[in-house]
């Protein structure tokens, strides 16, 4: 089983609307790097649902990939936001995993709180902060799990 970490804007799809949704499409990733991480995606791997532009940005609540990875089918609707006319139904260049909630923390982890981690010093998450989907190492959870009860988002 593998870990995550997914960014999204609360003003486009926040941890209130997965929660309220329960199961939802991650859909619209337009990124080569975002892609490829979805494509390494498994159903019962684990992720970090994290606000980006947000105040404060940071991790918001746990969430689970709840289907393997399929092509995304905004790619080939001319009437969606995220439709690529260059897409191609026998070879789909984008894809999505749907994400089922786990829980909302009790505040967010921020970013700045997560630059001080030293396990994270060379986690996409602090040098690649563009990318949307990341992988999440095993001590990178762990530490990110107890810094989130240290600082009051989880129960202790």
């Amino acid at each position: 089983m593998a870990n995550w970490l997914l960014k999204s804007s609360p003003k486009g799809f926040s941890i209130d609307d997965l929660k309220a949704a329960g199961t939802e499409p991650w859909d619209g990733v337009r990124n080569y790097e975002a892609r490829n991480n979805i494509q390494s995606m498994k159903k019962g791997d684990t992720g970090f649902f994290y606000h980006s532009s947000a105040n404060p940005s940071g991790i918001i609540g746990t969430l689970t990939i709840a289907s393997d990875p399929k092509p995304d089918p905004t790619q080939f609707d001319p009437d969606a936001r995220h439709y690529d006319p260059d897409s191609d139904a026998d070879d789909p260049t984008w894809f999505l995993v749907d994400v089922s909630f786990d829980d909302k923390w009790q505040q967010v982890l921020p970013l700045s709180r997560l630059k001080e981690l030293e396990t994270l010093e060379n986690s996409p998450l602090i040098n690649h902060g563009r990318l949307t989907i990341m992988p999440i190492e095993e001590d990178e959870v762990e530490a990110i799990l107890h810094t989130a009860r240290q600082e009051g988002c989880l129960p202790d």
